[in-house]
């Protein structure tokens, strides 16, 4: 099929090319994040200006991203309270004696 850049898709098909639900992509469609007309029922999509878009909202999204990234304090900081040392686990007893066959009845 040849994609020319003035084909027209439907929400179905504008759905299938970003790998989500057609409700998704009209709900972008009305809140102007995904270029689109409404044509009666239904909306319409230019194809390449959806690509173009996603393209656009990938890059913004990965921005943002790295921003939320690097203002977050780094995880291991020393906050100045003392720090406690984790307890090791209690010794315990023998449960048989390793060169003795097992007795169900010893005590």
């Amino acid at each position: 099929m040849d994609w020319n850049s003035d084909e027209t898709i439907d929400s179905e098909a504008c759905a299938a090319l970003l790998h989500c639900a057609a409700k998704t992509v009209e709900e972008l469609a009305r809140q102007g994040k995904l270029p689109g007309m409404k044509f009666g029922n239904s909306w319409m999509f230019f194809r390449d200006q959806v690509i173009s878009e996603a393209k656009k909202m990938a890059i913004e999204e990965a921005a943002q991203r790295r921003t939320q990234l690097t203002s977050r304090p780094p995880v291991a900081v020393h906050l100045g309270f003392p720090v406690k040392k984790r307890r090791s686990p209690p010794k315990l007893p023998p449960l048989f004696n390793m060169g003795e066959p097992f007795d169900p009845n010893a005590e």
